[in-house]
């Protein structure tokens, strides 16, 4: 037997029921397809919105019923007759079929071949769970929607968050100098992860001083979180 989550109307954590199943048949892949036991399934706030009838559910992406999660990492056990660079074996990681239903809250999932890579040796299965889908936004607003490289100043409000620590490390990976904004508590790992200049989001002085250093790009993560003295920046990317 398998296991996943289901839910039947939206709501609260309680709207979230166990039911045990027959797992998925591998005869039943499509060419494209690859069947992975989840060794964890990540958490991200638009799986709390899409829960409660926001979110993807607003969008129309999601209808009733539905296994809520986008994010996992596992074990590849079957893998369809197209799919040459992944096997049975495999640990992999990645975000399955966003903004479609991804169905990840289940000790077996379905997923496109495209949607999953190969775990590093450096990463749990745990680690690599909380990965995709913050990741994926914080590389998409520097390699897509900017170009973030050598020379460049960016500058990272929430950067002690979720996105917000990966933005830090992405930007720096590219060459960028990185301003990370967070509370003083997290600060030095900040500049651990790659953090240049940190400021404390609580101390209007330091706020008001970003005014003198522009930026090349803003990540201003969560969006509206933070009001910034204007203009901080010469153009924002995100």
């Amino acid at each position: 037997m398998s296991t996943r989550v289901v839910q039947h109307r939206f709501g609260g954590p309680e709207v979230l029921e166990v039911v045990d199943e027959a797992p998925p048949a591998p005869a039943a892949l499509a060419a494209d397809e690859v069947l992975v036991r989840t060794a964890f399934a990540g958490g991200n706030p638009i799986d709390v919105m899409t829960r409660t009838g926001g979110g993807m559910a607003a969008a129309g992406a999601v209808s009733l019923p539905f296994t809520p999660g986008w994010d996992l990492a596992g074990t590849v056990e079957a893998v369809g007759d197209q799919v040459s660079d992944l096997r049975a074996g495999d640990r992999v990681f990645g975000m399955a079929r966003f903004p479609r239903e991804g169905a990840t809250y289940a000790q077996h999932v379905v997923v496109p071949a495209a949607d999953l890579v190969v775990t590093p040796e450096v990463l749990s299965d745990e680690a690599a769970a909380a990965l995709p889908m913050g990741a994926m936004t914080a590389w998409q607003a520097f390699a897509d929607t900017t170009q973030v490289g050598p020379g460049q100043r960016v500058l990272i409000t929430g950067a002690g968050g979720g996105v917000g620590h990966l933005a830090v490390q992405i930007a720096d990976h590219l060459g960028a100098t990185v301003v990370a904004v967070a509370s003083a508590a997290k600060h030095a790992w900040l500049r651990d992860l790659g953090a240049d200049e940190t400021v404390d989001y609580t101390d209007p002085a330091a706020l008001a001083a970003l005014a003198d250093a522009p930026v090349d790009v803003a990540l201003n993560w969560p969006p509206a979180r933070l009001r910034l003295p204007w203009p901080p920046y010469d153009r924002a990317g995100c």
